[in-house]
């Protein structure tokens, strides 16, 4: 994340992250929830050495659109269209 662009569109994507996930806990009923979105963006970053825009603001956006009431157009108009694929192709389908 080395260019201001790719920080900037990080920070809304983590910003957009924690805004919608503000009321949800982890299992242990007292961490956000949103530290694991930002965990899994972390370890994209890290551990695999990823500086895809599009990809890094996926991972801390994965649980969006299964977890609360954010839809794919959400992720669209925020973050365009190859974001929202990337998310919705990470977002588990209840029917299966």
């Amino acid at each position: 994340m080395a260019d201001h662009d790719t920080f900037e569109m990080f920070q809304r994507a983590a910003s957009f992250a924690a805004r919608r996930h503000r009321h949800q806990l982890r299992k242990d009923g007292h961490t956000p929830y949103v530290a694991h979105v930002y965990r899994v963006a972390m370890t994209v970053r890290h551990v695999f050495g990823c500086d895809d825009l599009a990809t890094l603001a996926a991972a801390v956006l994965h649980d969006t659109i299964e977890d609360t009431d954010t839809d794919f157009d959400d992720i669209e108009e925020a973050f365009g269209t190859e974001v929202a694929l990337l998310v919705a192709a990470l977002t588990k389908n209840m029917l299966l």
